[in-house]
């Protein structure tokens, strides 16, 4: 299993659990979001948790070098998920926000930033979901909220998220 993809969905889904987005499972592969039970804005704060993911499989990789790059300490680019994820976080921005393309990446490198600061500030429930989700292969989302809770992790109002 690849320790980024975990970390990946990790990320996903304990922001998805600080904004209240519905979620079926977590696994190296994702996050299956019950998309039917989402508002629209709800999709927007899907693009958060993508980016949280992204964040996360950075803070990860800070210090573990990867596989293709032995011996360095600090990857300087995104792996193909977390591409794959800002791409998604931009055609949700896209699609459900009217705004040029200008103030789309501008929100999304403004959620880039937030996304840093939430994978640091619940960095042990990231980390300890992800080692879950690698002994495990994936989570249901009472187990994802249990194994965050252990870990410290606690449902903040949106204003003090930074998501």
């Amino acid at each position: 299993m690849n320790d980024y993809a975990a970390y990946r969905a990790a990320g996903q889904v304990v922001a998805s659990l600080s904004r209240g987005i519905p979620f079926e499972h977590a696994a190296a592969d994702g996050i299956k979001i019950t998309w039917l039970a989402m508002e629209t804005d709800d999709h927007i704060i899907a693009a958060a948790a993508w980016l949280a993911g992204v964040a996360a499989v950075s803070a990860y990789r800070f210090g573990h070098a990867p596989p293709s790059a032995p011996g360095t300490p600090v990857p300087d680019r995104f792996n193909e998920g977390q591409i794959e994820d800002l791409a998604k976080s931009r055609i949700l921005m896209k699609r459900f926000v009217d705004a040029d393309n200008a103030s789309i990446d501008a929100t999304l490198f403004d959620g880039w930033q937030r996304a840093q600061d939430f994978a640091r500030e619940n960095w042990p429930a990231i980390e300890a979901v992800a080692l879950a989700i690698q002994g495990q292969g994936g989570l249901e989302f009472a187990q994802v909220k249990e194994i965050a809770e252990r870990a410290g992790w606690a449902a903040e109002s949106e204003e003090s998220q930074g998501l």
